[in-house]
């Protein structure tokens, strides 16, 4: 008959499936931090790319409008000069003026890839594991507000010399998402040795989603002027 010493008791707590893959997200799915960010970034340029393209419509009327021109969100519109409005009345403000009223806004196209941003960012966190090519797309396609920034940036202070407190906005955006993006790249999974299709095609499946996104926006601001 066995005794009570032959017994061995642990205090530590039975494990159950053991082998399982244990979803911690941020703790071993590190890439999520970076894209994370590009997601607040992407939702907050396209916030204040339709903000600027909302302050461009209503002043198709060659009226005096009350215009936002702050980075606080929520923060009332108001009249007056600001450098805001003088960026808006320069001609860098829209494309093809010559074919449609007003011309086209930039910042239409703005929210169009900010919108594009959101949308794969918050795929690819929703999921988590994203592999390396798949952020390696979201760097590459961040390099165009990056581009953008520094285009407009230099126009604004160059050639219009008044700096627009939204279009700034943006500007921080498209750095900050350039930036983490990046990040993403190093802290990105490799690619799985079989399975999940070509890099290249699934650059090439991003590349034309993006294109979708801009074609879209711009068909439906050109059929409501």
């Amino acid at each position: 008959m066995a005794k009570w010493e032959d017994f061995e008791f642990s205090d530590e707590e039975p494990v159950e499936n053991e082998d399982q893959n244990v979803d911690i997200s941020f703790g071993r799915k590190p890439a999520r931090i970076p894209l994370a960010i590009a997601f607040v970034a992407s939702l907050a340029g396209g916030f204040f790319a339709s903000t600027s393209t909302a302050d461009f419509v209503a002043h198709l009327d060659r009226q005096v409008h009350a215009m936002h021109c702050s980075v606080v969100p929520g923060a009332a519109a108001a009249l007056g000069e600001s450098g805001c409005r003088t960026v808006m009345l320069s001609p860098y403000s829209s494309w093809f003026r010559q074919q449609y009223w007003g011309g086209i806004p930039i910042s239409i196209f703005a929210f169009a890839v900010f919108a594009f941003m959101a949308y794969r960012t918050g795929h690819l966190l929703w999921r988590g594991r994203p592999i390396r090519s798949e952020s390696g797309f979201l760097f590459t396609a961040s390099c165009l507000p990056a581009a953008m920034t520094v285009i407009y940036a230099n126009l604004a202070y160059s050639e219009i010399g008044e700096m627009c407190n939204v279009c700034v906005g943006i500007y921080w955006a498209s750095g900050i998402l350039f930036v983490s993006t990046l990040l993403a790249v190093f802290m990105s999974e490799a690619a799985p040795a079989t399975g999940g299709g070509s890099a290249v095609g699934r650059f090439a499946v991003g590349i034309v989603e993006g294109i979708v996104f801009v074609a879209v926006v711009g068909m439906v601001y050109v059929s409501s002027i």
